[in-house]
């Protein structure tokens, strides 16, 4: 909570992250491995399970550690993009990991749970989609299964989807 107010959405973030400086993060913490320390001590916890650690940065305000690790090592997160963790793992903050996306691109690193992204069943037929630029595309209808997953494998390509897009996690 921010001033008594839920932590918002990255993408409501950029203002408040504009306040905190590379200065600030710097005489506060330390940066080891993906890790902030003060007095020798981890700082942050994971928020709301969602994956994510935050930090606390002053009395009350607490910050994404990924967003608060990268401005440690490159200054202010420019508008209009986000941090992307490269691996799809939200607590692994090192560096290294971390890259600048726009929300777009953020959009094509994305995992699943459960089945093969853009792949369905529907009427008797295994269908293949990709959404692109925020626009649908039907790549077809299949009898089997493997040559939908095998469509939507070549529009990502196509489409310069990241390599880790649809990756089991």
């Amino acid at each position: 909570m921010i001033f008594g107010f839920p932590l918002p959405q990255e993408s409501e973030l950029k203002g408040i992250y504009k306040m905190i400086t590379k200065e600030m993060i710097r005489r506060h913490f330390e940066y080891h491995d993906g890790m902030l320390f003060k007095d020798g001590k981890r700082r942050g916890f994971d928020a709301k399970n969602r994956g994510y650690r935050q930090i606390t940065l002053g009395s009350r305000e607490k910050y994404y550690e990924h967003r608060v690790i990268w401005i440690y090592h490159n200054g202010e997160i420019p508008e209009g993009l986000e941090i992307d963790h490269i691996n799809g793992k939200r607590n692994d903050n090192r560096i290294e990991n971390l890259r600048l996306v726009t929300r777009a691109e953020n959009n094509k690193n994305t995992g699943t749970k459960r089945g093969d992204i853009g792949v369905y069943f529907e009427a008797r037929k295994w269908r293949a989609k990709i959404t692109v630029d925020y626009e649908q595309k039907d790549l077809g209808r299949f009898d089997k299964k493997s040559d939908a997953i095998s469509a939507r494998k070549r529009a990502e390509k196509q489409y310069n989807f990241h390599s880790n897009h649809g990756r089991k996690i």
